[in-house]
């Protein structure tokens, strides 16, 4: 395979991964998976978010030379957009909800970036 083959596969990975955040987002808000004890949630909640931005940060880090900082602002970015579906999905926003999962979607991804970091 050549390495222009090899670039456009490794590029798409970040992309796939953002459209199945949105598409999982989707589907948890049409089918309320989870927990019902609502600290077991907030646990599982943290979990995934965290899981979920530190992979797409990974993968966003394998094909781009950005700075840290503009590589998790991104990843962020992307959190907003996830929180704008599930607001929308609810009919009304959950501000500090919404804030604690941008803050952990950050962590998640600067997590990503340094364990990039670290292997590379």
């Amino acid at each position: 395979m050549d390495d222009n083959r090899k670039r456009t596969r490794r590029r798409l990975w970040p992309i796939l991964w953002m459209m199945g955040l949105y598409a999982a987002t989707a589907i948890n808000e049409i089918l309320h998976v989870g927990p019902e004890d609502p600290a077991l949630l907030e646990v599982q909640q943290v979990a995934v978010h965290t899981t979920c931005y530190a992979v797409l940060a990974w993968l966003m880090a394998r094909v781009t030379d950005a700075p840290a900082l503009a590589l998790i602002a991104l990843a962020v970015t992307v959190g907003v957009g996830q929180e704008t579906l599930q607001s929308l999905w609810r009919g009304h926003i959950m501000l500090l909800g919404s804030a604690v999962d941008l803050v952990v979607d950050g962590l998640g991804a600067a997590l990503g970036y340094g364990l990039w970091r670290w292997r590379a």
